[in-house]
Formats: structure tokens, C-alpha cells, sequence
């Protein structure tokens, strides 16, 4: 005789919150390590199969053999719809949060090459500026 599960346990007393879906796709696609690099302000995904890192040295490409489009799909549809937004191609690009705090960009085509997807992500930058500095700057 098979056992149905066990349903009526909290699904936050299992350890699933509203981000466990993207955080896991993050994860996937190999977002969450490079952003948790020292020195990395952005991450960039333009295609499948590549990631770009700003970092200490510039923009920076890497492999990513992982990175299919099915990946970089539902890495998208779970961002926009933690952010209550839908992407189509009626709406191809939207800002988004991520779980972390960071800031991303999400382009679908028409807005992009029909056949990717365009994700960029950026961390919160931990330098404050006084407005003097700005004006320093140029």
C-alpha cells in the first residue's frame, strides 16, 4: 500500500518561501556565485551558454555550457513573476529584484535577438558618494 505525502505541514516549515524558485534557478544558471564574487558589480547573460562578469577586470566572458535557453526561460518567467510582472512580447522588458537585494534587467524579443533572452543583474554598490564627490567626478 503507497503512502499519499504528507501536505499539511507549513510550506515555510519546510523550508519553501515565495523566492525558493528563483534562488534555485539562480543557482542553476550560475548567477548567485558570480555575483558573490569579491569585486563583481554586474552580471550579464545575453545568450545561452554565456555569462559576462564586471568585475576587477572589466568585463570579463565565461563558458557556461549549463546555460541553455530552456534555463535562461524559466530563470526569467521566475524573476518577473516574483515581481508581479508577466513577460511577453506584448511587454518584453522589465526591472526586477531579486531575492538578494540586487537590481535586474529583463529583455525578451522583440526588445532583444529573436532566440535569447537578456538578463543583467546588479549588486548594490557598498561606496556613498557626497554630492561635492559627484561634482568632483565630471
Amino acid at each position: 500500500m503507497t503512502q499519499e505525502p504528507d501536505h499539511s505541514q507549513d510550506p515555510e516549515e519546510q523550508g519553501l518561501t515565495e523566492d525558493t524558485l528563483v534562488l534555485d534557478f539562480l543557482d542553476q544558471a550560475g548567477v548567485t556565485e558570480r555575483l558573490n564574487r569579491p569585486g563583481t558589480q554586474d552580471v550579464a547573460i545575453n545568450r545561452p551558454f554565456e555569462i559576462w562578469v564586471d568585475g576587477p577586470d572589466g568585463w570579463v566572458r565565461e563558458d557556461a555550457p549549463w546555460l541553455t535557453y530552456s534555463l535562461c526561460w524559466r530563470l526569467a518567467n521566475a524573476l518577473c513573476a516574483l515581481n508581479y510582472r508577466v513577460l511577453a512580447p506584448h511587454s518584453p522588458i522589465h526591472t526586477v529584484k531579486l531575492p538578494g537585494g540586487e537590481r535586474g534587467q529583463i529583455v525578451m524579443a522583440p526588445a532583444c535577438e529573436e532566440g535569447t533572452l537578456s538578463m543583467t543583474f546588479r549588486k548594490p554598490s557598498l561606496l556613498r558618494f557626497t554630492h561635492k564627490d559627484y561634482v568632483n567626478s565630471g
